[in-house]
């Protein structure tokens, strides 16, 4: 899993790229999961570049988009259509509003895959609906426990930033 920080997309992608090419298990199937919840720095022409080196080494890609969605959206779509082989790869755009991003996650294609050892569900590269659902059908028990660990990463990380904004 990657969470695109100040660092950048395409630098963490390599990042994650370089930490599958040494994975122990060389039968499993390579996937990269990326969290955008920010502008991405990078221009669309360098993340089309980047998504033909992975589809290259025959990685597959889901990316989670939330927060800076209208900014982001078109750069994403550009990134999996280059990146997307035979249906493997995927992106979420998850709207603002009072959602709790793990449970929209794992009601997503990302984690219903249709056992092809990842997401994509048939639904290819595009938005998904939020509202819609079905629990948590086939997804994987590891994935599932690295939302949630992320997400309570996150509050608790949010709730440390506001402690120390009422403190000053």
């Amino acid at each position: 899993m990657t969470a695109v920080t100040r660092a950048g997309c395409s630098r963490l992608a390599q990042v994650a790229t370089l930490a599958l090419k040494h994975r122990q298990n060389k039968h499993q199937r390579q996937r990269i999961i990326i969290f955008v919840g920010s502008p991405l720095k990078e221009d669309q022409k360098e993340l089309v570049k980047l998504g033909k080196k992975l589809k290259k080494n025959d990685v597959a890609v889901d990316v989670i988009n939330f927060g800076e969605t209208a900014e982001n959206q078109e750069k994403l779509e550009a990134f999996i259509g280059a990146v997307n082989k035979n249906e493997n790869s995927s992106l979420l755009t998850v709207p603002p509003g009072p959602h709790i991003l793990s449970d929209i996650i794992i009601s997503s294609s990302i984690c219903n895959s249709d056992g092809d050892g990842g997401g994509g569900g048939g639904m290819g590269a595009g938005s998904f609906d939020v509202g819609g659902g079905g629990g948590a059908g086939g997804f994987d028990a590891d994935l599932e426990m690295a939302l949630r660990i992320s997400a309570e990463e996150e509050r608790q990380r949010q709730e440390r930033e506001a402690a120390r904004i009422a403190g000053e």
